[in-house]
């Protein structure tokens, strides 16, 4: 059985991370004047990030194969990876939010068994590990736990430290309110369609782009 809210989270998740590549595409490839680094442009990015870390949270505590989930994630994950570096070998995708996800999904049998009380010290660590960890190091592999090399660009970077507090944070708010693991609120009539959307958040997430950036281009010829 679904839980329709969360499937409306994600989908409208979705809408705001496709409006914010939007606002990139047309900063980045077609040069126009946006700043998406600020204000509310930058607020669409941040608000489908955090919704999707909480959102994967939640959902782990529902998943009855989540070794296979966090596998399919990391394959799509690599997918990403070898598809920016084609398009971009300098600043491609090496630890990003599937990346994050992907990990994540892998502990979720671990976080399961562990008390509240454990899973909200091991969110809370998480989140401010990175206070005490050093910025830099020329050592690559460190890049998964926010320890990047001095010179480093990415396309997109969700490190473990301080991203998987706010899974595990997500992981303890579903076994709180979704303890019965059903929806909390009737669902209304009439938002299958949207609904859609957030029950094919992987597929969706992987050919947004591409789909964008063709279609502006289209526009833009």
């Amino acid at each position: 059985m679904r839980i329709w809210e969360i499937d409306a989270w994600r989908s409208l998740a979705l809408c705001f991370m496709i409006f914010f590549h939007i606002l990139v595409d047309l900063r980045d490839l077609f040069l126009y004047p946006i700043d998406y680094h600020q204000g509310f442009w930058r607020f669409t990015g941040v608000f489908a990030a955090v919704s999707f870390i909480l959102v994967s949270g939640v959902s782990s505590t529902f998943s009855h194969s989540p070794v296979r989930h966090g596998l399919r994630i990391l394959l799509a994950a690599a997918a990403v990876s070898a598809g920016t570096w084609w398009w971009d070998p300098d600043t491609y995708v090496r630890f990003g939010i599937l990346h994050l996800l992907g990990v994540s999904m892998l502990s979720a049998a671990s976080l399961k068994r562990f008390s509240p009380f454990l899973v909200a010290a091991l969110s809370l660590g998480s989140a401010v590990l990175p206070v005490f960890l050093p910025a830099t190091a020329s050592n690559p592999w460190l890049l998964p736990f926010g320890i990047t090399p001095p010179i480093f660009a990415t396309l997109d970077y969700y490190p473990l430290f301080p991203w998987y507090g706010l899974f595990a944070a997500g992981h303890l708010v579903g076994r709180i309110l979704y303890a019965e693991q059903r929806s909390l609120l009737p669902q209304p009539s009439g938002c299958s369609q949207f609904l859609w959307l957030g029950q094919h958040t992987l597929a969706i997430y992987l050919l947004h782009q591409p789909l964008l950036v063709a279609l502006l281009t289209l526009l833009h010829k």
